[in-house]
């Protein structure tokens, strides 16, 4: 294959992947929370929730944080 024909490739894989990419809510979660299975449908460390269901969880480092001026650290 030629360089021209993978650089094609490659944009049309890019242009491919970029068009599926969800953007995550995380409204709804309060400040220094753990984020665990809020965007699963379920709550977040300190209970807020449920969140939607997209079906993903994260470990115990995922944290959300507030901005101060939201009345967040």
């Amino acid at each position: 294959m030629k360089a021209s024909q993978l650089a094609v490739l490659g944009f049309a894989l890019a242009a491919t992947a970029e068009a599926g990419s969800i953007v995550l809510p995380f409204e709804g979660l309060q400040d220094q929370e753990q984020v665990l299975c809020f965007n699963n449908g379920g709550t977040g460390s300190l209970g807020s929730g449920p969140g939607p269901n997209y079906g993903t969880t994260f470990g115990p480092d995922a944290v959300a944080i507030l901005s101060d001026d939201s009345g967040g650290t």
